[in-house]
């Protein structure tokens, strides 16, 4: 698969339908920023972990989002009256793009389907710790304070982007593979992480996958000081947000 061929998909279409998937195009790669793009059963289609998680189709006289399941449209039915639906396609019209919020509806309830191990509201009462609660609850509070930043779940954790497509923070409340204590995955400038590590090896760490381009990880079951971690984030923050955005913190 490749996003070469849903380009090629939508240039062979007559306006308005060309623009207005492509507005759908850009609404679900906003929500999921990593999927594979590319054509699959002749039509445009994207998977995230090797699972199609959604799809659309342009016909003669309407488009079709597809959620990939049966079951998605009646978990939505309040939200998709007046709609045509059958059970695997929502048709709308050629110059009527869907709403923002029903496509990420449409793409959490497909994604819940999709990975049930990953959805928060599955968590056995063990695992849904008042102290995990806590750590995401002050968290989100730094993160969402910031310029057009978003949170979803980014493999099973509570992750926060800029403008819903580029990660900055990452929580892992429970641990994460060999690291098996609460933990921050932190953007970082250059630099930063090596210094970090060095200094306190037992707060600081590279973490695996993202170690390599500089990202940090932070310890959250020490002694915490909420200031040190708030200053952590608004700096991921700043190496990943486009420097217009960057600049809304020194005002």
């Amino acid at each position: 698969m490749s996003a070469q061929e849903i380009d090629e998909y939508l240039e062979g279409l007559e306006e308005p339908k060309r623009t207005t998937l492509a507005k759908l195009r850009q609404m679900i790669l906003d929500v999921l920023p990593e999927a594979d793009q590319g054509i699959s059963y002749g039509v445009p289609a994207f998977k995230v972990r090797g699972k199609t998680i959604a799809g659309f189709a342009a016909f003669t006289s309407h488009l079709s989002y597809l959620p990939h399941s049966g079951s998605v449209f009646p978990q939505l039915s309040d939200e998709l009256q007046g709609y045509s639906t059958s059970s695997g396609a929502l048709r709308f019209g050629v110059d009527e793009p869907l709403p923002v919020p029903l496509v990420k509806k449409l793409i959490a309830v497909r994604l819940r389907q999709a990975f049930p191990a990953e959805d928060p509201r599955s968590a056995p009462p063990e695992t849904a710790s008042p102290v995990a609660a806590d750590l995401a609850g002050r968290v989100r509070t730094i993160c969402m304070a910031l310029p057009e930043v978003t949170e979803r779940l980014s493999h099973g954790a509570p992750t926060w982007f800029v403008r819903g497509k580029s990660a900055f923070v990452t929580l892992w409340a429970h641990g994460h593979h060999d690291h098996d204590f609460p933990h921050l995955w932190c953007a970082g400038p250059p630099g930063a992480q090596h210094e970090l590590a060095a200094a306190e090896p037992g707060r600081f760490f590279r973490p695996p996958y993202v170690g390599g381009r500089g990202w940090i990880g932070v310890r959250l079951d020490r002694s915490l000081d909420w200031a040190e971690i708030g200053e952590l984030c608004r700096d991921a923050y700043r190496v990943t947000a486009p420097a217009r955005l960057s600049a809304l913190l020194d005002r």
